[in-house]
């Protein structure tokens, strides 16, 4: 976890020339790339073979003149109309300021007997803890408490707050959330800031900084720096190789700063199918082929029939083997290849069950009599 530096952050947001800029900077990255083990593939969603597949994600921030970086993935100074941002509400506040911006708390409208709130864009949030910071201004001299909520997909506030903030005066105040705290797993997730107290009018937040990923560059456009991802901790990945991406931008940096993060994602997979050959008259003639498809470079694959131990097919390299020899009946039979990328072994999905028929001979006798034997229609007579 990178070290907070709050000075470092108030100083990125200077004033020059009616606009929040600053020259000078540099993305930092950390954790790039995450450390990501190939995975086997055990889940079919939508008809497709793969996985799902989690990771740290890598840890982005600011650095300017000579700094040591603010350390938080996502940093803004409110430069955002709320009449023309679908990705934020607001609830008794408003943006104010030219060039940067600021929340001005207990104004404009808002829901009747409801608390004054703003609630962000969605994020990624990992299951540990996350670190926060709000810079307070108090016009009014009184204290506040901002409780900060999670925030469901559905738009559902969770009824306990993630973290409850004292704001006793002009200060920045940091903290640190994590939805494991109120009952929910890592995920996409929006928070809500709600502030109670004596306060009025005169009193602002200046800047909200959140260590995690926005979910969309839709709103990221007026974000002072900010960083998005292709794909999320978590998320279902096919069977191959999926190339991920993180993209941290800075918007308040002149010249605009971009810097990405790319990595694959690799999930192993093995699928099989048989057929068969029928046993004849009971007797121990029957076959099943396998073929199998394995996304392994070189494979190596076998069976198991009845749990009988694994058998190498042959050739030892194809995928295709045939095991004769088969009394009728019903086989469970399992496949594996082994993967040198993560030093294991991957199954297909579930053991096949495999019935080998049993064809009876039901074809009739033709009988031939010598010469001096008289046939007659009669059943079982003959005659000389």
């Amino acid at each position: 976890m990178k070290t907070k530096i709050t000075l470092l952050l108030l100083a990125f947001f200077m004033f020059v020339g009616n606009t929040y800029s600053q020259t000078g900077c540099e993305i930092k990255v950390e954790d790039c790339p995450p450390t990501i083990s190939p995975k086997c593939a055990d889940t079919l969603l939508d008809g497709v073979f793969g996985a799902y597949v989690t990771w740290t994600p890598p840890d982005f921030s600011i650095e300017c003149a000579g700094g040591t970086g603010t350390g938080y993935d996502f940093t803004t100074n409110f430069d955002l109309p709320e009449s023309q941002n679908d990705c934020w509400n607001y609830n008794f506040v408003q943006r104010t300021g030219t060039g940067g911006g600021r929340i001005r708390l207990f104004q404009s409208t808002g829901i009747s007997g409801t608390p004054t709130s703003f609630t962000t864009p969605s994020f990624f949030m990992v299951a540990s803890p996350i670190d926060c910071l709000i810079a307070f201004d108090s016009g009014s001299g009184n204290p506040l408490v901002c409780k900060v909520y999670l925030v469901l997909s559905d738009g559902t506030k969770v009824a306990t707050p993630l973290a409850t903030v004292n704001l006793t005066g002009d200060s920045s105040y940091t903290f640190t959330i994590n939805p494991v705290t109120v009952g929910k797993p890592a995920g996409i997730y929006r928070l809500k800031y709600e502030f109670t107290g004596a306060g009025n009018n005169s009193d602002y937040i200046d800047i909200l900084a959140i260590d995690a990923p926005l979910i969309s560059t839709t709103c990221g456009g007026d974000i002072n720096f900010y960083t998005v991802s292709t794909k999320n901790p978590g998320d279902f990945f096919p069977v191959g190789t999926t190339s991920v991406t993180y993209t941290a931008t800075c918007n308040s940096c002149t010249p605009i700063l971009t810097k990405p993060c790319t990595f694959d994602v690799v999930v192993n997979g093995v699928t099989a199918s048989a057929t068969t050959a029928n046993a004849s008259c009971g007797l121990s003639n029957g076959s099943i082929t396998i073929t199998a498809t394995s996304s392994n470079a070189t494979k190596t694959l076998q069976y198991n029939l009845n749990n009988a131990g694994w058998v190498n097919f042959s050739p030892a390299s194809g995928v295709t083997t045939t095991i004769t020899g088969l009394a009728p009946g019903s086989y469970s039979l399992n496949v594996k290849d082994y993967f040198t990328n993560n030093d294991s072994y991957c199954y297909i999905l579930n053991p096949l069950t495999v019935v080998v028929g049993n064809t009876l001979d039901t074809t009739k006798p033709t009988i031939t009599c010598p010469a001096n034997i008289i046939k007659t229609a009669d059943e079982g007579i003959c005659g000389a």
